[in-house]
């Protein structure tokens, strides 16, 4: 796996051999960002904030940094390949990791400082994607003008988000991104 586009362009990120992991291919990404460049009207990712929730291998979190996002979270409850892979980038001071379970409690975000996009990507067919969404929105993650991708498999039922609206779906292989938007 390699960093699509940015300031990390072409570096490698570690894969997950021997784990439970399914990171997001390079193209399944590439087209990601550049699906939330057209459609969610930015003309680039500078100044803004991006969470990578059950992040895995931390491949979107860093590609969004990669890419001009100022602050980047990456959630999961097993955090070591992340945490490898921000080691091996040097990025260990300026991405946010943190170890923690998206459909439980989590930490009330700072007043007023709002998590511009969300990218959630729970096992296949877990429906862990609507429950973590509850939680950033209970600990004030999340605003009126925050955009949330699930990445589910292609043929998994669609689940529904409280308060949130399908804008689109699009699929890549064997992933479907669901995107979202507060109603």
């Amino acid at each position: 796996m390699r960093i699509v586009a940015g300031s990390l362009k072409g570096r490698q990120i570690g894969n997950s051999a021997g784990t439970d992991i399914r990171p997001t291919s390079d193209r399944a990404r590439a087209a990601l960002f550049n699906i939330l460049l057209h459609h969610a009207g930015f003309t680039d990712f500078v100044g803004c904030s991006f969470l990578d929730g059950f992040c895995g291998s931390g491949a979107v979190g860093i590609e969004a940094f990669s890419r001009g996002a100022a602050r980047v979270f990456l959630v999961d409850i097993d955090t070591r390949v992340a945490a490898e892979n921000l080691k091996r980038l040097d990025l260990v001071a300026a991405v946010k990791l943190l170890r923690n379970d998206l459909t439980k409690t989590l930490p009330v975000f700072a007043e007023g400082e709002l998590v511009d996009f969300v990218f959630l990507d729970p096992p296949y067919g877990s429906g862990l994607a609507a429950a973590a969404v509850a939680q950033l929105d209970a600990g004030h993650w999340l605003g009126s003008g925050s955009i949330v991708i699930s990445e589910v498999e292609r043929d998994e039922p669609l689940v529904e988000i409280s308060g949130f609206e399908l804008l689109f779906n699009r699929t890549y292989g064997r992933a479907r991104f669901d995107f979202w938007s507060r109603r």
